[in-house]
């Protein structure tokens, strides 16, 4: 039996030791993380988001549960003090769980949490924290990072996994970055029992400074790129873990592993010996053997639990009330409009706005508050009404088009409801832009020309067709936060290369190059620089890795400069046997220093189907040496086209049809009125009867 968390030498909060005396907490869990979490508190049921937050950053303890599915929206932050359980298999969180600002003795246990837009659970400067029985799957970011000075975390029997995410797969951040120092001492983290299943690339876990003790999991994430690994100052202590058919599973960057009694099946690249000295956690644990610890996460890793049915829960307030129509300016709202009801609930409802209030032009907000009473808690509800006024709205699409923010209006409107609107009579001049991949063709109702002036008179859509382009990845370097070392293509058509990179090397690898942004653009344009002396300058050389596989006619475009020290040609050449040999397919003459010059080769017909096709723009040292300073050679606008291989199915919608209609719906299949906040999926419907689909982002 656990002994009185109290009873244990832990520090508790102050403004709730007065509760604390009263009350004996016990510790729930195991490892690092163990904590009384909400226990003590009263226990409450939620089935919104509004109740959910509402409890979540009380600042008295609360066992807060979760029946069926909440869509938290960007995220629901968790004070200290808090237990946060599902009641079921089904119990579920669509958003990004927040733990951090100092916040301690938290757990999250039994619950389904997926976050396409951003973390799971993010783990930032808070202590104490259990996290248990989740199921943690496609999110966009991180499913559980553990970051900036956190301290004493346990994440047990969970299960990660991804099928809807494309990208950014990885799971677990322990240590957010090198220049984190004040992370040295901290970031004590125990996982067992969980299954890092289909779809996980990287990170179960990534380690910098921490001391992680990683014991009885089970890893099945075959076509994964690694597994553990100590990055910088990083502690793994790996015991009796079952990993199967996966890459790298132990690996070190500048951190230290252990290993002892793992199990390597059908395994491939490095395997850490484990050899090197290591902590000693400072809590008792039993381990089992491999095979057990992978039936045992098999069967009960996840949000497998069964309906508590908790006792003394009070019921949930459900509110009825619609949202109200159109008034007009002036109208003072009466009894008609403040009408809500709930059943069972006997308090007096509280509204935002009584009657007689006359509201604002434009569209408005109502809300009501049914007050907790004996057996119904309280809760809130809130309805949209619009006081009638001339604005109209204009909604903008693209069709065959690769990136965001194509069409740019000028004015940029107002958003109202997610809606961009204008006063009526607003001349609006809307330009449908290029890039790389993706070039205006025509608008829907026919007009060439990319920018057109439009009078805002109604509810406006407009749609922009772009002429499909087949290329197979392309870098226009202007997100900055994507990198300057092995940069992944800014555009891919395909996800065979969405790991398509960029890279400069040398003879020791792949290393960092200088970067020109939009805001300090070289020349004229973004780029990526060498920046070397005479000395070393032609040993190093922009490099490409594309997937052409499906694709054949590989053309290679993109413009290279030279400045103060660099060598006056630079030859352009390919490899389809993964960099043993290079030929050349032609060359830039760089005749004048700081000027950018184009280029465009067409390869031969070896490199068609070439699953790894490089490419690279090597100096010939043959050539006139130019020596003037520290710099060397530029690069920037960077696209392989290529035509689809004879029998590929074609990935392009054709642009010459007309659009009757546009729907919109979440990721989850739910239809909207309108784009809404986040990831919005677009749907388009042709007058032959077929149908296109876009994500957009906002």
């Amino acid at each position: 039996m656990k002994l009185p968390y109290n009873s244990r030498a832990r520090l508790v909060c102050l403004p709730l030791l007065f509760f604390l005396l009263l009350t004996p907490l016990w510790a729930e869990g195991d490892g690092y993380g163990e904590n009384p979490g909400g226990g003590g508190g009263d226990t409450v049921v939620v089935d919104n988001s509004r109740d959910l937050k509402k409890y979540a950053s009380a600042t008295q303890p609360y066992v807060i549960l979760i029946k069926d599915t909440i869509d938290v929206g960007s995220e629901v932050r968790l004070s200290s003090y808090k237990t946060l359980s599902g009641m079921g298999p089904n119990s579920t969180l669509i958003g990004n769980v927040t733990i951090s600002g100092g916040v301690n003795n938290v757990v999250v246990k039994n619950l389904n949490i997926t976050n396409p837009a951003n973390d799971g659970i993010t783990i930032r400067n808070a202590q104490y924290v259990y996290v248990n029985n989740c199921t943690v799957f496609d999110c966009g970011d991180g499913c559980i990072d553990v970051t900036v000075e956190s301290d004493f975390v346990t994440i047990s029997n969970c299960r990660f996994y991804y099928e809807a995410i494309t990208f950014h797969k990885f799971v677990n951040l322990i240590g957010a970055s090198d220049d984190n120092i004040t992370d040295r001492g901290k970031l004590h983290v125990t996982f067992h029992g969980n299954w890092w299943d289909t779809g996980c690339t990287s990170r179960m876990p990534r380690v910098r400074f921490g001391y992680v003790h990683i014991y009885n999991n089970y890893y099945s994430c075959s076509g994964n790129n690694y597994c553990n690994r100590a990055g910088l100052e990083g502690h793994i202590l790996s015991e009796y873990n079952y990993f199967e058919g996966v890459r790298d599973p132990l690996t070190t960057e500048e951190g230290w592993a252990k290993s002892v009694g793992n199990t390597y099946d059908n395994c491939e690249g490095t395997i850490h010996p484990g050899t090197d000295e290591m902590f000693t956690p400072s809590y008792y644990y039993n381990t089992t053997g491999t095979d057990i610890a992978k039936a045992q996460a098999m069967q009960h890793a996840g949000n497998t639990k069964n309906d508590p049915n908790p006792p003394q829960a009070k019921k949930t307030t459900r509110i009825q009330w619609q949202n109200q129509g159109t008034i007009v300016l002036g109208t003072p709202l009466d009894a008609s409009h403040l009408n809500a009801t709930a059943e069972g609930n006997t308090s007096t409802p509280v509204y935002s706005h009584p009657i007689g209030t006359v509201l604002p032009e434009g569209y408005q907000t109502l809300t009501v508050t049914f007050p907790e009473d004996d057996q119904y808690l309280e809760a809130s509800k809130t309805v949209n009404i619009r006081v009638k006024y001339d604005y109209y709205t204009l909604t903008l699409h693209t069709v065959n088009a690769s990136g965001e923010h194509l069409i740019t209006p000028n004015p940029e409107g107002t958003w109202i409801n997610n809606k961009r609107s204008y006063p009526i009579d607003t001349e609006v001049e809307i330009t449908a832009n290029n890039n790389l991949v993706s070039v205006f063709e025509h608008w829907q109702d026919g007009v060439q020309t990319s920018t057109r002036t439009l009078t805002i008179t109604d509810d406006t859509e407009l749609t922009a067709i772009y002429a499909p382009i087949t290329y197979i990845a392309a870098w226009d370097l202007l997100d900055m936060a994507s990198g300057n070392k092995d940069r992944r293509a800014d555009y891919y058509q395909t996800d065979e290369n969405k790991l398509s990179t960029l890279s400069l090397q040398s003879a020791g690898g792949s290393i960092n190059w200088t970067v020109f942004s939009d805001e300090n653009p070289l020349e004229g344009k973004v780029a990526a620089m060498i920046r070397r002396g005479s000395s070393q300058v032609g040993e190093y050389y922009f490099q490409l890795e594309v997937d052409a596989a499906n694709y054949q006619n590989i053309r290679v475009e993109a413009y290279m400069l030279g400045m103060l020290t660099y060598y006056q040609v630079q030859q352009v050449e390919y490899s389809t046997d993964q960099g043993q040999t290079f030929k050349k397919v032609g060359a830039y003459t760089l005749q004048e220093a700081s000027t950018w010059y184009p280029g465009a080769f067409a390869l031969p017909a070896d490199a068609n189907g070439v699953s790894r096709l490089l490419i690279r723009f090597k100096a010939d040292t043959n050539s006139p040496l130019i020596s003037g300073g520290l710099i060397g050679t530029s690069i920037s606008e960077i696209r392989v086209l290529a035509d689809v291989a004879v029998g590929t199915p074609a990935t392009l919608e054709t642009s010459a049809k007309n659009l009757v209609n546009t729907r919109y719906f979440t990721l989850g299949g739910r239809e909207l009125p309108a784009p809404s906040a986040g990831i919005t999926i677009v749907l388009f419907e042709w007058e032959d009867g077929t149908h296109s689909t876009q994500k957009i982002k906002r």
